[in-house]
């Protein structure tokens, strides 16, 4: 009754509205468990939460509705009441999914005789909520403190790193030719100084940072990472890309931005460290691929806003201002907590994921990090956002659900809509449709960009990606990747990388994917088996060193252990040893008199019994 009496308190900033709600009760039996390993939550099963949703799904705005099981439990009164604490108006029935027709009721208010649900108390803790709320106390939380400093920089209290402002050290190759290119490395970190906007005849205003500069210089077939740069440098970086799309974004749909917008600016990187540290260590799925992709999707939508004039006047593609910020930010989190195994292996292993979720795991766990902390941690960026473009959350899980290649099901339904939005007359095909097919697109090539630009670049994730898998097989997760892989890559980039590179170039002709998937596939037809045998070499090799360290730890062990000795000479560590084993051994033993002996007495009584 206090919370549907209190819901209007709270305005969404989608609209600004009082929020209603649809309260459904109910009451039995149920199971309650927690479920998870990464973000472990407390969870109930049972016949008796179905029912409890399907009053809520029939229910109405601002209104309780409760099940006949719960109307006669709240019906009865204790003997030292006066009467019912509560008062109900029948509804009658209703059809409920699953249910059939239910005999339900409208719980409206507590009676007389009720004193701790009177609306005298609902009053008091009404007041209480609107209090908090207005002091926002709640925004206030902080999992960790930085400090911010002129330099542009930042100190984090946990890991005491400071960034200093550097400029632009990178070798740009303007080559129009594939196959002579060389890989653009990107190893700069935002600095919003002048000096560096006299320098490239830029301008702050149009919220072009030194990491988005450095971008515009390149082309789609030499982006790469510089391989020596810190986690605390590839945030910054990071930062001043996704950055530099939101408050272009914010430009586009208002014409003045925020009074807090260095507040904001700052939430976004205090964000962006949060999300790298969640990044597992994995060869490939890790916060380097992430980054990765995040250049890469960068750069897509860049060259997508190039020609969407033009495009959108032919084929009614999207108009959404926000797709440079949610196609990066997706990019961003699509692989956060990813356990470095493809989803098939989970189900193989009967993961506590599969258990969860109905499809998609690592996708879907993905969204639930990244999206619950940037909305519950970070409530001004979040509110901003969500009150500029109510489809954030929508779009974004779109997209990185896309990102589950291995499900063909999913992967069909992309690829149609994709067709349909541009084949379709524009009045057919709603906006919110466009900017779905858009993002998927674009998020679906800088996933697997690399497979798409230099050849050096392309090798470099190949071999990652193959560590992993191998790493994966000798613990037992998933099948030997050595047997196939040099015409596993063949396929995957024939059957996959060429059509999506192709779909995409409608979006992004500028991008040459195709010419570079094709590039690649050549060249990997030649070179690629000696080169899959060189990965498998080696990785050999780093198993033979590592099985010759662990012998090495293990006879430097025992050679501690002989010299461990008594005053008589002999090696009391040793006695001790073999005196643990000899009660070992005799427990054992007295395990299987134990079973041998009911093993007996069961035959004997089956015996007595025929």
């Amino acid at each position: 009754l206090a919370v549907a009496d209190g819901a209007p308190l709270v305005k969404p900033p989608a609209d600004g509205k009082p929020l209603q709600l649809r309260i459904g009760i109910h009451t039995g039996h149920c199971m309650g468990g927690v479920v998870g390993t990464l973000t472990p939550h407390y969870c109930l099963f049972g016949d008796m939460v179905n029912t409890t949703s399907r009053h809520e799904s029939t229910g109405a705005a601002g209104k309780i509705q409760c099940s006949k099981d719960l109307y006669e439990h709240l019906a009865e009164f204790p003997a030292e009441s006066q009467g019912p604490l509560y008062k109900f108006t029948p509804r009658g029935y209703v059809e409920m999914k699953g249910k059939s027709r239910c005999y339900t009721y409208w719980l409206e208010s507590a009676t007389k005789f009720n004193k701790d649900a009177s609306r005298e108390r609902i009053s008091e803790i009404k007041m209480e909520v609107k209090s908090l709320l207005s002091k926002k106390k709640w925004m206030k939380r902080r999992y960790f403190h930085i400090t911010r400093r002129a330099s542009g920089g930042i100190i984090d209290d946990a890991d005491a790193f400071s960034l200093a402002p550097t400029t632009v050290s990178a070798a740009f190759d303007h080559s129009n030719s594939l196959d002579d290119c060389g890989s653009t490395v990107i190893s700069s970190i935002p600095d919003y100084t002048q000096d560096f906007f006299d320098d490239c005849n830029s301008s702050p205003s149009d919220h072009d940072t030194v990491s988005y500069s450095a971008l515009k210089k390149t082309q789609w077939f030499g982006i790469k990472w510089d391989p020596n740069r810190s986690r605390v440098d590839m945030v910054a970086t990071t930062h001043g890309l996704i950055s530099s799309m939101l408050w272009k974004c914010v430009a586009d749909v208002e014409s003045e931005l925020p009074e807090n917008k260095d507040d904001l600016d700052h939430e976004l990187l205090r964000y962006i460290d949060k999300i790298s540290s969640l990044y597992e260590a994995h060869p490939f799925h890790s916060w380097e691929h992430a980054c990765q992709v995040v250049l890469s999707a960068s750069f897509l939508v860049k060259e997508y806003h190039k020609t969407k004039d033009e495009i959108g006047s032919k084929t009614g593609i999207d108009s959404n201002p926000f797709v440079r910020f949610i196609t990066v930010f997706s990019a961003l989190i699509h692989d956060v907590g990813h356990l470095g195994m493809p989803n098939a292996q989970l189900v193989d292993d009967k993961h506590c994921l599969t258990k969860v979720y109905r499809n998609s795991f690592l996708e879907r766990q993905s969204l639930q990090i990244g999206l619950g902390i940037f909305i519950e941690d970070f409530p001004d960026l979040s509110t901003m956002v969500l009150r500029m473009c109510p489809e954030f959350v929508h779009l974004v899980t779109s997209a990185v659900l896309a990102t589950d290649v291995s499900s063909q099901e999913r992967q069909k339904e992309i690829k149609d809509r994709f067709e349909r939005v541009t084949t379709t007359p524009d009045g057919n095909v709603s906006e919110f449709e466009k900017t779905q097919a858009v993002v998927e697109q674009i998020l679906l090539l800088a996933d697997v960009g690399h497979c798409t630009q230099g050849y050096d670049i392309f090798l470099d994730w190949n071999a990652f990606f193959f560590m992993e898998c191998l790493t994966n097989f000798k613990a037992g997760h998933g099948p030997d990747p050595r047997a196939g892989w040099f015409k596993g890559q063949i396929s995957f980039i024939e059957f996959y990388i060429i059509p999506l590179a192709e779909r995409c170039s409608a979006l992004v002709p500028s991008c040459e994917a195709v010419n570079g998937a094709r590039t690649i596939v050549n060249t990997w037809k030649l070179q690629g088996e000696e080169f899959t045998k060189d990965i498998i070499d080696r990785s050999g090799r780093e198993e033979q060193q590592e099985q010759a360290h662990h012998m090495a730890k293990y006879t430097e062990k025992n050679d501690r252990v002989k010299s461990t000795t008594d005053g008589s000479g002999k090696d009391n560590t040793k006695s001790k040893s073999k005196k643990n084993r000899l009660w070992r051994r005799l427990a054992s033993f007295h395990r299987r008199k134990k079973n041998t002996t009911h093993r007996n007495s069961t035959a004997s009584i089956s015996s007595d019994t025929q």
